[in-house]
């Protein structure tokens, strides 16, 4: 089977689960990490994070700047 038959076999099957026609495999679920607490734990402030650029340029935490 080529590269572009397992895709579109691939493809088709994600169609399917999307339908609600077919089961998925296997479903992954990732927890939203609470950035506020972990930031509270580590008795660091955003800026400080920002500065060692742990936080990107563009996080939302860029618009709150000043809150820890």
């Amino acid at each position: 089977m080529s590269f572009f038959d397992k895709l579109k076999t691939s493809l088709e099957e994600a169609v399917e689960i999307k339908q609600g026609l077919k089961e998925p495999a296997r479903v992954t679920r990732y927890e939203i990490a609470d950035a506020k607490a972990i930031r509270e734990q580590l008795h660091t402030p955003t800026d400080q994070l920002r500065s060692q650029n742990a936080i990107k340029s563009d996080s939302p935490l860029r618009a709150r700047s000043g809150s820890s």
